[in-house]
């Protein structure tokens, strides 16, 4: 991640259009490995703690859990993560879903993106 990290930060910071170039051919392949892996994660969160928490909460404390990680992540984490988290829960359990769950996200958050 710290790799991916810094090659995106120098690509941003040279001028040199053969170093931004060589950068951006190092960090293509870290980048597609850095999101299949989160799609992974991200599929497998969606597929185990929503049945934990249906096993282990009522829909309001479902809910009530779910805000708690929205507020935990900040205005920058959400802003970054919440497109990805999305974007699986749409990928894997379809749009109604998706959509729902955009829509118990606090009005501020919800127009992050």
């Amino acid at each position: 991640m710290d790799e991916l990290s810094n090659l995106g930060k120098a690509i941003t910071k040279t001028s040199d259009e053969a170093a931004a170039q060589n950068n951006y051919t190092q960090m293509k392949p870290k980048l597609d490995e850095f999101i299949t892996m989160m799609g992974e994660h991200l599929k497998e969160e969606e597929e185990v703690t929503p049945e934990i928490l249906r096993k282990n909460f009522t829909a309001e404390g479902e809910a009530e859990q779910v805000q708690k990680i929205v507020k935990s992540l900040g205005i920058s984490g959400n802003k970054k993560f919440l497109p990805l988290i999305y974007e699986a829960i749409q990928d894997w359990n379809g749009s109604e879903k998706a959509k729902a769950f955009r829509a118990s996200l606090p009005p501020p958050v919800r127009f992050l993106w």
